[in-house]
């Protein structure tokens, strides 16, 4: 799965911000599972994890800031989980 980025969020910021994330193992994409994003301020939770089926190796979705969220350093962190076995749940965040 790709490593997602510290982000730095200045001014004013829409709360419906989408992100995305190729998910992929060495021989190539996977075609199956759930991705989850959380994004996080240190180790608070910003808003409410959003969780998605991945599809043709991408797990796309929109997460919903809470009015007022400052500026600042944040960590979109991203954890998947295949239900069927085939491919090893991992998390990443940097």
């Amino acid at each position: 799965m790709a490593r997602p980025e510290n982000c730095q969020l200045t001014g004013e910021w829409p709360t419906d911000v989408p992100l995305s994330a190729p998910v992929y193992v060495p021989g190539g994409v996977v075609f199956q599972g759930t991705a989850t994003f959380t994004i996080l301020q240190g180790a608070t939770v910003i808003g409410t994890a959003v969780s998605v089926t991945v599809v043709n190796g991408a797990a796309n979705v929109t997460y919903v800031l809470p009015a007022g969220t400052p500026g600042g350093t944040y960590t979109i962190q991203i954890s998947y989980h295949d239900a069927g076995g085939v491919f090893a749940d991992s998390i990443d965040s940097t």
